[in-house]
């Protein structure tokens, strides 16, 4: 049986969340689309959590209005598009409109979410995704997407409009390079080959972008040589960053998962039910090895694990800049085994220090950088040292 596509009116489309997400260097997200064809099995937005039908895979919802509330929203949010500024002053004969759009600080815009790619097969024909980075691209506003197709290169023209302009990375999520296993987990995704071969064509034309190693698949996308070839294939494809992260088995999910592992890999049933005894994540012990494994392997490759943050031009330039050192610290720090308290403080002063008016330099030069959340003596020189230089001393020993 096909796929339903429904058609539907949205109410809303961007969600706003309260503080920069440290791995995408995000604030908000949108989903285009509800439900996913590509029928990942591993995939959590599946999960209760989301609030989507049952039916994930076989009926896809279609926010056909989602362009029209994006522009929408954009503009309560004060933002103006070049587009629309353009036709109003050609009425009076304007020309040499150097100026662009004016309005708040511009910030990343997801496209895309938790609960589908908007990328998906459904796209061919609907093209929502397509007229939502058209939007992006007259607001002139940087663009961060997550696929698992190829389908992405259709828009390459708009992409590489917006990143002229401000900024635009397209992060492909590859969790093997074996298509066997690939085909098991992810039955109705362009192939990894296919997706790293659009990476580097993006990449060609100077579009940002990355690899996510998200989730590795306890048994199958977790060993040395699984993660190793994943890492060696993005660097391949002139991969900015690889990411990567554990796997959640939430209700949902766990049911068909483990349907999947029984019928295709019964020798890792008992894995998984000892990995995942105490809830919805693998037990700490796994995750901080696994985390060190693949650590270790993006370092022997000389791939970076981080997703290098859009800075603008402006006055909070220096406040983003001090927050994604920070956050990136805290990051590192859980990987070398350093207490809790201090990691929760470098990563709680990133995100003050991301939400403030005023300009993180100033409070340096008057001494006043202890008034952040989180920042003591010691935090303060490492802030410090970071406008001065762009990192500190703490910084690079933990990325070692």
């Amino acid at each position: 049986m096909g796929v339903k596509y429904e058609e539907v009116q949205a109410k809303s489309l961007m969600r706003l969340h309260g503080t920069v997400d440290d791995w995408w260097w995000t604030s908000n997200s949108m989903n285009l689309y509800r439900g996913c064809e590509h029928a990942c099995n591993y995939c959590d937005g599946r999960s209760h959590r989301y609030h989507v039908h049952e039916d994930f895979d076989q009926t896809v919802q279609v926010k056909v209005n989602g362009p029209a509330l994006l522009e929408k929203e954009l503009m309560k949010l004060g933002f103006s598009s070049r587009k629309a500024k353009e036709v109003s002053l050609a009425d009076f004969g304007a020309k040499d409109l150097g100026e662009g759009p004016s309005g708040p600080a511009k910030f990343v815009v997801a496209v895309g979410g938790g609960v589908s790619d908007s990328y998906q097969p459904a796209e061919k024909r609907y093209e929502v995704t397509r007229s939502v980075l058209e939007i992006l691209r007259d607001f002139e506003l940087p663009v961060f997407l997550i696929t698992k197709s190829d389908l992405v290169l259709r828009d390459i023209d708009i992409l590489d409009e917006i990143n002229k302009r401000t900024y635009a990375n397209v992060s492909f999520t590859v969790t093997t390079v074996d298509e066997t296993i690939r085909k098991s987990f992810e039955p109705r995704a362009t192939s990894s080959e296919g997706r790293l071969k659009a990476l580097a064509e993006l990449r060609d034309r100077g579009i940002h972008g990355g690899v996510n190693l998200l989730p590795m698949i306890p048994g199958l996308g977790d060993t040395e040589l699984s993660i190793d070839d994943v890492v060696n294939a993005a660097k391949g494809a002139k991969a900015e960053f690889v990411l990567y992260g554990t796997m959640s088995m939430r209700a949902e999910q766990r049911e068909r998962m483990f349907e999947l592992l029984r019928c295709d890999y019964p020798n890792l049933v008992d894995k998984y039910e000892l990995l995942y005894r105490k809830g919805d994540w693998p037990d700490d012990e796994y995750t901080y090895d696994i985390y060190l494994r693949a650590h270790s392997i993006c370092k022997k490759r000389g791939m970076p694990e981080r997703v290098p943050r859009y800075i603008p031009e402006g006055a909070i330039g220096n406040n983003l800049r001090v927050c994604e050192v920070l956050c990136n610290m805290a990051y590192f720090m859980q990987m070398k085994d350093i207490r809790i308290e201090k990691v929760k403080a470098y990563r709680t002063a990133g995100h003050a220090i991301d939400a403030l008016k005023e300009d993180i330099k100033v409070l340096a030069d008057e001494d006043r950088l202890k008034e952040v959340p989180g920042v003591g003596n010691m935090m303060a020189k490492d802030i410090k040292e970071v406008l001065r230089t762009g990192t500190c001393p703490l910084n690079e020993e933990l990325k070692k």
